[in-house]
């Protein structure tokens, strides 16, 4: 796996953690609003769903705090700000330029592939084995 490709992960985790926190809204209002009509099976059966997508959106959540954590600890501030805006931020090549205080979007691309050449080689084991999963 690329370092980009695994670092778009962050995108991915922040969509399913907000599709698992209004799926768990809606089992707590359907509990909360339907309680007269719900029987103790149906009941027990919500309960369950609810924990079970409770426990996937923690493991979402550590998941995409571990990559934003990887990010966090590289060693060179330029990269590691740049990765925080781009895959944790979500922000355009424009903006980033704009706040890093960059010249040109050519620079801000040059920044881009420097920066996921560190991340790639800092943690080019655990892609590696993210490529396998």
């Amino acid at each position: 796996m690329t370092a980009k490709e695994y670092l778009e992960q962050i995108n991915l985790f922040n969509i399913r953690i907000r599709h698992r926190e209004e799926e768990i809204k809606d089992l707590e209002r359907i509990q909360t609003e339907h309680a007269s009509f719900i029987d103790e099976r149906t009941s027990q059966d919500l309960k369950i769903i609810n924990e079970r997508a409770s426990q996937a959106l923690k493991n979402d959540t550590n998941q995409r705090d571990r990559i934003i954590g990887q990010i966090l600890n590289l060693k060179k501030k330029r990269h590691l700000t740049y990765l925080y805006l781009r895959y944790v931020k979500g922000l355009s090549h424009s903006l980033i330029a704009d706040i890093m205080h960059m010249s040109s979007i050519r620079y801000v691309y040059s920044i881009q592939k420097a920066s996921l050449q560190d991340f790639q080689e800092t943690y080019k084991d655990h892609l590696m084995t993210q490529s396998t999963h």
